[in-house]
């Protein structure tokens, strides 16, 4: 279908590019007017030619120009209409360097009109296009102007365009400014329910039903019984551009600005306030977008002095209509643990009131822009995941800046009806199963001990889940303020009492939740009064000539030797030690015993998960240092207990001192599993729990 210039112009704009009937000359009393200096108002010569250049949409960074032009080499015949885009290649901050426009082809441009652009960068790195099109072969809707959509090809090009079918009507629907976060699509329509010839209406995309809502007019802060065109969302989302040719400005169409603002009813509009000279001219001055900055406005003008019927034009914002600082956050939503992206819906609250976005697939990338001086509260949720929420203070920040934020989300918490703690008694330093007489208690709820059922050599206690709580978070906090107590008796066996927090038996962080869980009980041999002297067959050959061997760093009964560490240090000991350690390496070195046993322990200072590790790293080094001084590595075998076995009680900071140790022992038997032929460390009972992530802080 073809069409010349005035037809295209009288077809899409006939309401719209005339004065109205009941039209008076300007009140030029009231326009604002600013330096030619100041404006800078510039002519994009690369980009204009003789033919039409119109409704150019710069891209937030101003990286790309898209505009419309019925200059050759368009995808219908000559005089038709299609969207162009241009690359500046200009660093950031310099006078942007557009390079020679190129036609996207098909299918975004069609053999008919295809204009009017606005884009919005999605979270994956590609844009989405709103643009303005006829009905036609390729293009369902109805017969007049319509607004349809692409998405940008991972591989270069354009899908084909869909219909806007919430918004098109039977009316001239086109000129569409699409939010920089997807929620609101702005458009200009003569449709039944305005104030005038053309109005600016807005609709709210609704992320549930994944469908645009019912169009609202922007009410009579901004439209009246004139035209009101070419609405342009700023990336703040609060300020607001677009061109009307009402009464009192400086000529045909001119361009003004206005500002969404919260008041106790909702969100409405500022009173327009047009931009004055000279962006605005005799002619008209249309189309207008501003950069994230602020500082650069694109517009279009058929004003005189210029190289067609409409040229692009570049000038600096007044300052009285700059938008606000626009801070930019982008990252992505993913799985805690496999770090996969998830489609996941942002609730962002502010002093303007709540707004939704939705992160994009496969990766669940985001990308959100806000203005400074402002606290933000972000809400990341998705459907089988637990809720995330974020602060964000942007009161401090005063330039245009990106910051980069991840959310990773836990998979939702789903409990059964109870969990079942399996409680193993050994032998501290064989390592033999044992099967005492046992009991537990619950503090703070159970005052009465009651007996622990053991089968076979394992204790089963049982913890009442959604059995016995309302919710899921009634049981967290349950899990968070209980302990259990457990004493156990045996003959040949010190008596066992200890108290441990729920929440370290029973991972609440873990996902999937396990049903069965594993508590370790080792209980020590009861120590005789009278050492025990070694028989002839275990005897070290060097205690049959010269006694014993000496306990070389403290310690009492079948302890070699005691190394003891300062605070939260666990792989540094003073010259003295070390030369201790050395003479212990050698000594033992010398006789036939089977091993070396290494315990490696903390105070009570502490987090769990943190003492684990610092005991754990007390032992490793011992051995290292043993191994260092020429025992064989092999027959050193390091475990290690955290806070569970104190060798005095703590009453103040010289008993904790006395925890915060390493024991040695001789190995009554040959080490059965070399920890040189696996490839981990050996795990011993008391490692069976498993350490929550926490704040790496204290012992």
């Amino acid at each position: 279908m073809k069409h010349s210039i005035l037809l295209i112009f009288i077809l899409l704009l006939s309401t719209s590019l005339t004065y109205p009937i009941d039209a008076q000359e300007p009140n030029l009393a009231t326009i604002p007017e600013t330096s030619v200096a100041e404006a800078e108002v510039t002519n994009l010569e690369a980009i204009n030619t003789s033919h039409v250049e119109y409704t150019p949409f710069i891209t937030p960074d101003e990286r790309f120009l898209f505009f419309e032009s019925n200059r050759p080499g368009g995808v219908g015949e000559t005089g038709d209409f299609d969207i162009w885009f241009s690359l500046n290649s200009a660093p950031e901050g310099a006078p942007p360097n557009f390079g020679v426009p190129v036609n996207p082809g098909k299918p975004l441009n069609s053999a008919s009109f295809d204009g009017l652009p606005s884009l919005r960068l999605l979270p994956d790195g590609l844009y989405e296009i709103y643009f303005t099109s006829f009905a036609g072969e390729t293009r369902p809707g109805p017969s007049e102007t319509n607004i349809y959509y692409s998405r940008q090809k991972p591989g270069g090009g354009w899908e084909v365009p869909v219909p806007v079918m919430e918004i098109n009507t039977d009316f001239h629907d086109r000129m569409p400014s699409i939010s920089p976060d997807g929620n609101f699509l702005f458009f200009s329509s003569n449709r039944p329910g305005g104030f005038g010839k053309d109005d600016i209406w807005v609709s709210e995309y609704d992320h549930v039903t994944k469908k645009w809502g019912k169009p609202v007019n922007l009410g009579a802060n901004i439209n009246t019984a004139a035209s009101e065109v070419s609405p342009s969302i700023h990336s703040d989302g609060i300020t607001f551009y677009f061109s009307s040719d009402r009464r009192g400005g400086v000529g045909g169409y001119d361009i003004y600005f206005s500002q969404i603002i919260q008041t106790i009813k909702g969100k409405t509009m500022r009173k327009a306030q047009n931009i004055g000279k000279p962006y605005n001219s005799p002619q008209d001055d249309e189309y207008p977008t501003v950069v994230r900055s602020g500082e650069f406005l694109y517009f279009a003008s058929n004003r005189a002095g210029g190289k067609g019927n409409f040229d692009v034009y570049r000038a600096r914002v007044p300052s009285f209509a700059k938008p606000q600082v626009v801070i930019t956050l982008k990252g992505r939503v993913h799985e805690e643990v496999s770090l996969k992206g998830i489609e996941a819906n942002i609730r962002i609250d502010s002093i303007e009131g709540p707004r939704n976005i939705s992160t994009g697939l496969p990766d669940g990338n985001y990308s959100l822009d806000f203005i400074n001086k402002r606290q933000y509260k972000l809400t990341v949720t998705a459907p089988g995941y637990e809720p995330l929420e974020y602060e964000l203070d942007l009161r401090n920040i005063h330039l245009p800046t990106v910051l980069a934020k991840n959310f990773p989300l836990k998979a939702e918490l789903l409990l059964p009806d109870q969990f079942y703690v399996d409680i193993l008694f050994r032998d501290s330093t064989s390592g033999a199963n044992l099967k005492p007489q046992a009991t537990y208690r619950l503090l703070p709820d159970n005052f009465q001990e009651q007996i622990l059922p053991i089968k076979g050599n394992t204790g089963e206690l049982v913890i009442a889940a959604m059995a016995a709580h309302r919710s899921v978070q009634d049981f967290v906090a349950y899990v968070k303020n209980t302990q259990l107590e457990l004493k156990a008796q045996l003959a040949g066996y010190q008596p066992y009492v200890r108290q441990v927090p729920l929440a370290d038996i029973i991972n609440i962080e873990q996902r999937p939740m396990p049903r069965r869980f594993t508590l370790a009980a080792p209980m020590e041999p009861a120590q005789t009064t009278q050492k025990e002297t070694p028989t002839e067959k275990s005897k070290p050959e060097k205690d049959k000539k010269e006694g014993k061997i000496t306990v070389v760093l403290g310690g009492e009964g079948d302890i070699l030797a005691t190394v003891y560490f300062e605070l939260n240090i666990g792989n540094k000991l003073n010259e003295e030690d070390m030369a201790k350690l050395r003479k212990l390496a050698e000594t033992v070195k010398q006789t036939k015993a089977a091993g070396l046993i290494l315990h490696g322990h903390t105070d009570s200072t502490g987090t769990r998960a943190r003492n684990i590790v610092l005991s754990r790293e007390r032992a490793l080094f011992v051995k290292e240092k043993l191994a260092e001084a020429g025992y064989p590595r092999e027959l050193i075998q390091p475990n290690w207990h955290a806070n569970d076995r104190p060798a005095v009680a703590e009453k103040d900071e010289a008993s904790r001192a006395k925890n915060r140790r390493v024991e040695i022992k001789l190995a009554k038997s040959p080490l059965k599993s070399p920890p040189e032929a696996t490839k981990k460390e050996p795990n011993t009972e008391e490692n069976t729990i498993t350490p929550k992530p926490t704040s790496p802080e204290g012992e």
